[in-house]
């Protein structure tokens, strides 16, 4: 049926009858409906402008934050300055794995104006296959998280052994030697001191060190020496009986067994296995709306705002860099987009600029590049991203009706993101908050290119029907000048069509 010419000149698309770029707006009272889909992984990415590996800086070798701590606490048991330590090298290879569905809703409500809803299903997951080389360590994994058989069995003996030296002292057993009853009770005052810091450091649950020195190392030898000569005081100079036990340490370097067992350990890492299957959720919702500013044959302009919500699922901190559905945090979304064109050439550029708002997120205190970062840092932090502005020119060419070959030219910059305490916040062991932001801004260009398919719904007997549109793209990162920007070379699909909801 050949519909009336007002009622073709409604539902018109404010375009011409050839193929470009998808349309912006809706006709008036129609429904569009729509699925994107996207793919996106990554091996490598740019740090301030230089290609690496996205496992290159998963590392520990010397001074990581587990040692550190561990250093510190050592040094305080033996009265001088622990030895650094060396865990051995970690090597790692990380791959990203990204992947959105977006089921796009718009309505024509106006015969300039276009309200919508983008509803994002997103997968994501970060894979990471991680091997240790024990060349030139010093430390190995804290035996009672290895589940070495009674690796605290000197601990709870030393605790028994200074109950019956209490005993003794309250029976009079040193009365008749005043010096000896002297260094009984001396050693009943320290005895429970030394016994706390050793158990804080090696046993106890919620403090115990991931990490220690060898047994074979200098300082494990030297925290040996200690624990030694207090059980033969007692056994030797107070006949204190049933303490024979000696200092669990470990006796090799980190094995890949072990390394495992420190990445799950809440007293390590407690980090996820990089084998669970992906997150499958639902990302950011975006609701906006495209006014149609000018219209002619040859030029055109589009003002589009929108507000992303907190939908999605912000990176967890117990997988290692995890990327998460979304930003979850509130933001407010501003473009403009400019349309020309001669003949079957024709471009098109946007500017956009978005206002992210601030909100708490679960994180583990630490700068940029500490990735491994240990489950003693976890903590609420209130986070407030930069703003994020984004330039992208597509210059097309007409190659049948409908039809356009299209190139992708992009620019993207996001300020560097603040982090604060909460009030949530609750106590970590080190970290520096403020120095939590640097690094964080980054900058992108991308490039690429695509097929675009784009029908009114006027076909050449000017009969009208429904629009539909399709089309393919691959876009790629080519550089970076600042931050991290994984280095993603994306695939795009996408499928709309229309229907009619009500007629002006």
């Amino acid at each position: 049926m050949r519909l009336s010419i007002p009622l073709a000149t409604v539902l018109a698309l404010p375009l011409p009858l050839l193929g470009q770029l998808p349309f912006l707006d809706a006709p008036v009272g129609t429904l569009r409906i729509g699925f994107h889909g996207e793919f996106a992984p990554a091996f490598r990415e740019y740090a301030d402008g230089a290609s690496r590996d996205l496992g290159a800086p998963v590392s520990f070798g010397q001074d990581p934050i587990l040692l550190r701590d561990m250093t510190a606490r050592l040094g305080l048991l033996l009265g001088r300055p622990a030895d650094p330590g060396h865990l051995g090298m970690l090597a790692a290879e990380l791959e990203y794995q990204r992947g959105a569905g977006t089921i796009g809703l718009a309505v024509g409500v106006t015969p300039r104006i276009t309200v919508g809803v983008d509803l994002p299903i997103v997968s994501v997951r970060t894979q990471a296959r991680l091997a240790t080389d024990a060349t030139g360590s010093t430390v190995g994994i804290n035996p009672t998280i290895g589940g070495t058989p009674n690796s605290g069995m000197y601990i709870d003996q030393f605790e028994a052994a200074i109950v019956q030296l209490d005993e003794r002292i309250a029976s009079g057993a040193f009365d008749a030697d005043p010096a000896l009853k002297a260094a009984a009770t001396a050693l009943s005052e320290s005895g429970p001191v030394l016994r706390a810091q050793l158990a804080a450091l090696i046993t106890e649950p919620a403090t115990a060190s991931a990490v220690l020195p060898l047994a074979s190392s200098a300082d494990g030898l030297a925290l040996q020496a200690l624990s030694n000569h207090v059980r033969d005081d007692l056994r030797d100079r107070f006949g204190i009986t049933g303490f024979t036990a000696s200092l669990a340490l470990p006796s090799t370097a980190l094995t890949d067994a072990d390394l495992s067992a420190l990445l799950g350990s809440s007293a390590g890492y407690d980090l996820a296995p990089t084998t669970d299957p992906p997150l499958v959720t639902l990302g950011d919702v975006r609701v906006g709306a495209t006014v149609r500013v000018i219209d002619t044959p040859r030029f055109r302009v589009w003002a589009q705002a929108g507000v992303r919500l907190p939908t999605g699922t912000a990176p967890r901190v117990r997988y290692l860099r995890d990327q998460g559905t979304g930003e979850r945090q509130f933001a407010v979304d501003l473009a403009g987009t400019i349309e020309t064109e001669r003949g079957a050439l024709g471009i098109r550029g946007t500017v956009a600029l978005s206002r992210p708002f601030a909100a708490n997120r679960e994180v583990r205190v630490g700068t940029r590049d500490e990735l491994l970062l240990p489950a003693s840092r976890t903590t609420t932090l209130r986070r407030t991203p930069g703003q994020q502005l984004s330039l992208e020119a597509q210059p097309y060419v007409r190659v049948a009706p409908s039809f356009a070959l299209y190139g992708h030219l992009g620019y993207q910059r996001r300020g560097a993101t603040a982090w604060e305490a909460a009030a949530t916040s609750t106590a970590i062991s080190g970290g520096d908050i403020g120095a939590m932001g640097t690094g964080t801004g980054a900058s992108a260009m991308t490039a690429g290119l695509g097929l675009s398919y784009a029908h009114t719904g006027v076909n050449k007997d000017g009969v009208v029907k429904m629009p539909v549109e399709a089309g393919f793209g691959l876009i790629r990162v080519v550089s970076s000048s600042s931050g991290l920007v994984a280095d993603r070379l994306t695939t795009r699909i996408w499928f709309r069509v229309y229907k009619r909801l009500f007629t002006r």
